[in-house]
Parts: C-alpha cells; sequence; structure tokens
C-alpha cells in the first residue's frame, strides 16, 4: 500500500512538473524580457496630451517655426532684495548659472538691467523681474533643445547650494515641470507594481486560504504585466502619463478572471459534479465563456478610446486593449496548472450563508424595492454630471503644497504660468516697420495686459520700448532699431517677436490659472477680439493654455460618443447572446446606472475630470459588465426560456454573489492603489474607477435580474 501510495504520488508530481517548469521558465525570460528590451522610464514631452496630428497641436508648431523661443526655466529668489547682500548672491547664482554648457542666456537684476533700481525703471525688466512687490527677484534661464533632467539636476544642485533662510529659491517652468512628473511616474510604477503584488497578494491569501493558489495567482497576474510591457515596447507604445499606470491595470483585469475561475473551480468541488479530476476541466467550461466576453467588452473599453485626439488616451487604449489579451491568456493558459497542485484540497471559500440573502433574491415585491432603491441612488446624482469640471485649472495636475505646485502658484500670481502666443498681421497687409506701427502695437501691448486672466505679455513693442531707453536710440528709426535687435550681438531677440519678412508679430502671453472665471476657450476668443478692436488681424493662435482649452472640449465628446458606443455595442452582444430584448434592455438600464453614479458624484464633488481621470468611465463599464455576463451565462445553461424566469436568475445570483462582490472588492483595493501615487491625476483615475465599482454590483445583482425577469414569470425562492 505505501509503495502504491508512492508510485501514485510519483505519477502526480511528473504529471505536474514539466508544465510548472515550463511557467517558471516563461516567468524568468518575462522577467529579463523586461530588463533587457523595456524602456521603463517615463516619456514625457511639453505638448504629451496632444497627438502629432491635432489639428490645434499643428498650428501651435507653425508658430515655433516662425517664431523659435528656446525653452525656459524660472528661478524666483526671495528675500531683501534692497540689501547689498541679496544682490551679490544673485550676481553669484547668475554666473554660475551661465558657465552651464546646456544654458543658452540667462537674465537676472545682474544681467540685463544695470542692477535693481534700473530694472524698475525698465517697462521690460519691470515686468519680468520683479516679482512679489518688488519682495523678489526673477532670475530668466533660456536653455538649448536637451532632456530636461540634464538641465535641472544641475539647477537643482545650485539651488540647494545658495539656498539659505534669507534666500529662499523658487523653481518653475515647463522643463522643470516636464521633469519631475517624469520622476513621479517612474515612483508611481514601482511602487504600484510592489503594492499590487504585496496588498492583492494578502487580499488572495485571506479569500482562498491556500499558500499554493496565492503563489499561482501573484505569478499569472506578474507574467500577464511583464508580458505585456513587453508586446507593448515591441509594438512602439512608451511608457507615458497613462501607460505608466499599465502593469497595475493588466495585473487587476487578470486577477479577476482568476477570482471567477477559483470560484466555479470551489463550487464543482462543493457539488461534487463528476471525478475529482474533473473538476478543473469543468470550472474552465463554466468559466471560459464570460470571461471571454467579458475580455472582449473590456478590450471595447480600451478601443473606445482610440477615437480621441488626447495621445497619452489613444496610447492607454492601445495597450490596455493588448494588455487585456494578454490577462485573458495568461488567466487561462497558466493558471488551471496551479489548480491542479490543490486538486485534492477541499474547498475551504465559505459557502454561501444567509447573509447572502440579499444578492440570492426573495420576494418579487422586495426585490423590485431593492432595484428601485438602486436605480434612484443613481439618478438622484446623476444630475450633478453637468457640471463636470473638465477644464480644471493647470495646478490641480500637481499636489497641493508640492514642489511643483508651489512653484508655479508663485509664478502664476507674479507672471501667469500658463502660455497663450497669439500672431497679429496688418489686415493691409504693410509690415510693421516704421513709428506709426511701433505705437500701433504697443497700444494692443497695453489692451492685452488689462484683461483680468493676463498675468504678462512680452511682444515687441516691449523690446523696443527698453531699447528706446538708451542714448540716441530714441531718435533712430524703428527699422533700424529692429535690425540691430536681430543682430546675434543683441541674441537676435528680434527675431523670437517679429517674423523674417516682417509682416507678422508674435504677443507672448502668460496666463493665470488661479481665479480663472470661465471656459479657457471663451478667454481665448475675447483675448483675440481684444487684438481684433484694435484692428489686427490673428493669424495663428496657440500655446499650451489653448490646447487645454480644446482638451475640454474634447473630454465632453468623447464621454459622449465613447459611453454611447461602448453600451450600445455590450447591449447589443447581450442580445445576441440572450437572444431576449427584454435582457438587452435590462442590461442597457444596468449598464447606464455605471456612468450615472460615478459622473454625478464626481461632479457632486466638484473634483477636477481630466484628460487622465477620463478614461475611468470607459474602463469602468467595460470592467462591471464582467459580472452581468456571468450571470447571463449562468441562466443560459438552465435550459430553453431561462431568460426570463425568476427562479433561473435566483439560482444565478445564489451561484454567484459571492465572486461577484469578491471580484468587485478586488478591483477596489487594486485601484485603490493608485492613491499612493504623488500625480493627483492619477490618484483621481484610480479613485473613479473604486467609486464606479462601487455601483457595478449592485447593478449586476440587485438591478439586471429584476429587470430580466418578465413580470409572467413566477417567484421562487431562493436556492
Amino acid at each position: 500500500m505505501t509503495q502504491r501510495h508512492a508510485r501514485s504520488h510519483r505519477e502526480w508530481m511528473s504529471s505536474r512538473a514539466l508544465p510548472l517548469a515550463v511557467i517558471v521558465g516563461i516567468t524568468i525570460a518575462a522577467v529579463a524580457g523586461v530588463a533587457r528590451f523595456v524602456d521603463l522610464q517615463p516619456y514625457v514631452e511639453p505638448n504629451f496630451f496632444f497627438s502629432s496630428d491635432d489639428p490645434a497641436l499643428q498650428e501651435d508648431r507653425r508658430i515655433s517655426e516662425l517664431f523659435p523661443h528656446p525653452p525656459q526655466i524660472i528661478l524666483s529668489v526671495k528675500g531683501a532684495t534692497e540689501t547689498r547682500a541679496y544682490r551679490r548672491e544673485v550676481k553669484r547664482l547668475t554666473k554660475a548659472i551661465a558657465v552651464l554648457p546646456e544654458v543658452v542666456g540667462v537674465q537676472s537684476m545682474t544681467k540685463g538691467p544695470g542692477d535693481y533700481d534700473d530694472a524698475l525703471k525698465s517697462p521690460l525688466w519691470r515686468r519680468l523681474l520683479i516679482a512679489e512687490e518688488g519682495r523678489a527677484t526673477n532670475i530668466i534661464i533660456l536653455i538649448k533643445d536637451v532632456p530636461p533632467e540634464r538641465i535641472v539636476n544641475k539647477i537643482e544642485a545650485l539651488q540647494r547650494e545658495y539656498q539659505q533662510p534669507h534666500f529662499d529659491i523658487v523653481i518653475s517652468g515647463v522643463p522643470y515641470i516636464l521633469e519631475l512628473i517624469r520622476r513621479n511616474l517612474g515612483r508611481d510604477f514601482r511602487v504600484f507594481s510592489l503594492a499590487a503584488f504585496l496588498v492583492l497578494g494578502l487580499v488572495v491569501l485571506a479569500l482562498f486560504r491556500l499558500v499554493r493558489l496565492m503563489v499561482g495567482v501573484l505569478i499569472c497576474c506578474a507574467n500577464a504585466s511583464l508580458l505585456t510591457l513587453i508586446a507593448t515596447q515591441f509594438l512602439g507604445i512608451r511608457m507615458e502619463v497613462l501607460t505608466a499606470n499599465l502593469a497595475a491595470i493588466v495585473f487587476v483585469l487578470c486577477l479577476s478572471h482568476l477570482v471567477f475561475l477559483t470560484f466555479n473551480w470551489e463550487d464543482v468541488g462543493r457539488r461534487r459534479l463528476g471525478r475529482p479530476t474533473d473538476r478543473i476541466p469543468a470550472a474552465i467550461r463554466l468559466t471560459l465563456g464570460p470571461s471571454f466576453w467579458s475580455m472582449l467588452t473590456t478590450m471595447l473599453g480600451f478601443m473606445s478610446l482610440l477615437f480621441v485626439q488626447a495621445a497619452p488616451m489613444r496610447n492607454l487604449g492601445r495597450a490596455g486593449a493588448v494588455g487585456t489579451l494578454v490577462a485573458f491568456l495568461v488567466a487561462y493558459g497558466m493558471y488551471p496548472w496551479f489548480l491542479r497542485l490543490v486538486d485534492d484540497v477541499p474547498p475551504r471559500i465559505r459557502s454561501a450563508t444567509r447573509s447572502g440573502q440579499i444578492w440570492r433574491g426573495g420576494s418579487r415585491k422586495r426585490q423590485l424595492m431593492v432595484a428601485g432603491l438602486v436605480i434612484g441612488a443613481a439618478l438622484l446624482v446623476a444630475p450633478w454630471a453637468s457640471r463636470l469640471q473638465t477644464d480644471p485649472s493647470l495646478l490641480s495636475y500637481f499636489t497641493k503644497n508640492g514642489t511643483i505646485h508651489r512653484g508655479l502658484a508663485y509664478i502664476d500670481r507674479n507672471l501667469g504660468s500658463s502660455p497663450l502666443t497669439l500672431v497679429v498681421s496688418d489686415p493691409k497687409g504693410k509690415d510693421f516697420d516704421s513709428r506709426r506701427t511701433y505705437r500701433w502695437l504697443w497700444r494692443l501691448q497695453e489692451a492685452l495686459e488689462q484683461d483680468e486672466a493676463v498675468g504678462s505679455v512680452i511682444s515687441l513693442p516691449l523690446l523696443l520700448a527698453e531699447a528706446r531707453r538708451l542714448p540716441l536710440v530714441a531718435y533712430l528709426p524703428v527699422g533700424w532699431v529692429i535690425k540691430a535687435m536681430e543682430h546675434p550681438r543683441f541674441d537676435e531677440v528680434a527675431r523670437y517677436f517679429l517674423s523674417e519678412d516682417r509682416y507678422q508679430v508674435l504677443f507672448w502671453l502668460m496666463m493665470r490659472e488661479q481665479g480663472r472665471r470661465g471656459p479657457r476657450l471663451e478667454i481665448v476668443k475675447r483675448i483675440q477680439g481684444i487684438a481684433r478692436a484694435q484692428g489686427f488681424t490673428v493669424d495663428l493662435t496657440g500655446g499650451v493654455y489653448l490646447l487645454q482649452g480644446q482638451m475640454a472640449e474634447l473630454i465632453t465628446a468623447s464621454l459622449r460618443s465613447g459611453l454611447t458606443m461602448l453600451i450600445t455595442l455590450c447591449v447589443l452582444m447581450v442580445w445576441l447572446l440572450s437572444g431576449s430584448r427584454r435582457v438587452a434592455v435590462a442590461m442597457l438600464v444596468s449598464l447606464s446606472l455605471i456612468p450615472m453614479w460615478l459622473l454625478g458624484l464626481i461632479g457632486r464633488v466638484q473634483a477636477p475630470f481630466d484628460i487622465i481621470a477620463a478614461p475611468a468611465v470607459n474602463l469602468t463599464i467595460g470592467m462591471g459588465i464582467d459580472a452581468m455576463l456571468h450571470l447571463l451565462s449562468a441562466v443560459r445553461r438552465q435550459g430553453r426560456g431561462a431568460m426570463t424566469s425568476a427562479r433561473a436568475w435566483t439560482v444565478a445570483r445564489g451561484r454567484l454573489w459571492q465572486p461577484v462582490l469578491y471580484s468587485a472588492g478586488i478591483v477596489c483595493v487594486g485601484f485603490s492603489i493608485f492613491g499612493l501615487s504623488t500625480f493627483p491625476p492619477t490618484q483621481r483615475f484610480g479613485l473613479s474607477i473604486v467609486v464606479g465599482t462601487v455601483m457595478a454590483p449592485l447593478a449586476a445583482l440587485l438591478v439586471f435580474p429584476v429587470l430580466a425577469v418578465s413580470p409572467r414569470a413566477r417567484p421562487s425562492r431562493p436556492s
């Protein structure tokens, strides 16, 4: 008996050793592949929100070609500006910055104007260099077009060297902000990966109470994430603002499949359906169909992002579609081999008890009442969706009182923080090369500065006003002065604001974000109207301020089109699977509750709904339909006529309410990890999915079955 048992054990082990060895080999190869081929450094560029074929971005690039401006980093130094010690330190810091090889030029109160008093008298330097009503001065650094980390690290080193209690240095500027975003995204990737592995591992252990299963689940989910990173790298999808979260998303998607597969495996064993060796094939047969359709709907949720202009959303759509497929293949290709390790283990998940009565059924009257409460809750908050903040302040992208927010708020208060560029011309086709046009341009300069949304304006007339302060220059023709300002001796400063043919002039506006009243696009139209009222033709408009305004409109448009398309496709799919119009309508109502609930709550709390948080709605619907499809599949297996049978839906709910709730709970735990991010839009993305997922099981268990059942169907007791 002992020899027979030993031989049986060896056969049992040998039948499992080879597949598990292959899985271990794949895991090692996946880790090596990510280390060797995948660039894990997030890619962030100035216009990372926009795709290259966006018309607004193309117009902005046209302006950059006509009026090339080097990137700028701004240091603001607070202190006793009237003292010699302060001015001496500014001079030392300016010299230290000027010798950096990445620096093209630098202006400060000791380089540009003659001194602090001269800067106060200058129309140009007073606007650029004096801040906080004279309690601080700015150092403006023009840099080469190099990777931001090369110059930012050196500027930060100088900040640490010169920082003193009476000499407080604040850094801002697009290159600096981009570098800090890149660092934060890199940190998020590492933190999310580790947290997902540890936290979800503990959740799985608490749920299944088997260490072997927990190890199998973690290996499968890790493989899904690693293989997705490799696949997206070979498809040319870089790690960006949204795709930096891809590994954690795929981890959760794979885990959702494994939860339903494990529950069905337990259920087959508990009900003793067939021989013990048939548990895994039976569980796969029960789970594969609805998992496939769930994978397809989640993929549709990602693919619906391909139709928006925002590049990060489109890339997330492509990468997410790949990750969804990989998660499905890994779940059913690897995980069953880990289930074979515990074939002889009796079920350990607690069976349904009286605590599950509310999910399993009850009288028809009670079911209708509970469904009405869920629908009522969604309808109650739905009107607030019209108040979504799709055009939030630029400062909302950064942690309040954090390094970026502090510097950006300071610059916004003194200079304005969001660039807007206007290219104007004479409607009669005349060039800007005379004293008359100088006075005309100056009037536009003053009119623009008077608008409450404008922080500062830099333009050709401001440069000319500064040049005319020099002896004798005021008596020279404007054309001569401009020609001198185009000379390398004066850093060719005129070419930044006057086209080569002298028929177009650039006005560089820095717009205020704090206290902004109204949408950006309305403000842009008002600014354009000021230029036209002064008699100019507005040829081109660009800058981050305009692009963000247009992005806000794209978010609203994509919400309408994306949600309509996604819900319609899901409902059509359910109609084909069920063959019942009533079930399809029930699905339509149930799915619609999720965006109503989510968008209504976001609008109610007035949380910024930016381009990064927006995809959460599509993904929540794609994942939320998962439970409904598993319920639908369980009803179909009960035979013809079951689709509108009260008993069939009661039986399905009685068997699936636990995996539905546990799967939703795992999704909530998984995306709660995003709260560890230092990037507020990522936090809002994760929290939005959590909030939407709360409604998903309620709609699936309490609304969908009630609406799908025919009123003529006889009620039945819960099984």
